[in-house]
């Protein structure tokens, strides 16, 4: 009997202890509002000189948006592209609004510099397509990645690697062309499939439903493939 008990124990334990394990991976993994927000306001904190005070109303405005946002994610998933982009759209306002609200004059002013700094890197990337630095169009697909799929820190140097390795290939592609020619669109074709197939082993299956959800909006309003732009990632 006391066999038979210690038997028990023993697969409650180890079971209890895979439950946990699996929770804690799946929480590093996913970054919750609670650490977005936190992020966001130690950014927030250490450009703009925040002050104890501010920070703790900075943090309060963040999170609320945060948990905003993440609700927000899971009814875009059923679709209407264009009308979830212009609420996400919406809601940033909403919330550089408030924040400049808590901050002063000279605040305001290096807060939207941040911001339109922001704005043309993403701009800058768009431009430049995969004609330019491959560590700088590394550099941007890994940034629009981390903010839009919530990237853990390890996630980040891997995802950054493989858009690296993606980037350097495609200018490889690109320069192989002759003169008058359009790249090698087999060759494009094969590289995306690997680029893709690189970032599933790295990313969590809510992450992966999130990046062909981004595609999808991408595709439905028409800017899915602007002029010098990869559809990559």
């Amino acid at each position: 009997m006391k066999s038979k008990v210690k038997i028990i124990l023993s697969v409650f334990i180890l079971v209890l202890g895979f439950v946990s394990m699996q929770a804690q991976k799946g929480q590093g993994r996913q970054q919750d509002p609670v650490q977005r927000a936190e992020k966001q306001t130690a950014m927030l904190t250490e450009k703009l000189s925040l002050t104890p005070e501010q920070a703790a109303k900075v943090k309060e405005i963040n999170l609320r948006y945060a948990e905003k946002q993440q609700a927000m994610k899971g009814q875009a998933a059923d679709g209407g592209g264009e009308k979830n982009k212009a609420a996400f759209q919406q809601m940033h306002k909403d919330r550089q609004a408030e924040i400049n609200e808590v901050l002063n004059k000279d605040q305001q002013a290096q807060f939207e510099k941040l911001q339109s700094e922001r704005k043309d890197r993403r701009s800058d990337g768009r431009k430049a397509g995969f004609n330019g630095d491959p560590e700088k169009q590394a550099e941007q697909m890994t940034q629009h990645m981390t903010e839009n799929l919530s990237l853990t820190p390890d996630q980040v140097a891997s995802v950054k690697a493989i858009n690296l390795d993606f980037a350097k290939k495609m200018q490889t592609i690109r320069g192989e062309k002759k003169e008058g020619e359009k790249p090698d669109r087999s060759a494009m074709k094969s590289l995306h499939e690997d680029h893709k197939a690189a970032l599933e082993k790295v990313l969590t299956k809510e992450q992966i439903e999130k990046m062909g959800q981004m595609k999808k909006e991408r595709k439905h309003d028409g800017k899915g493939k602007m002029k010098g732009q990869s559809k990559g990632m």
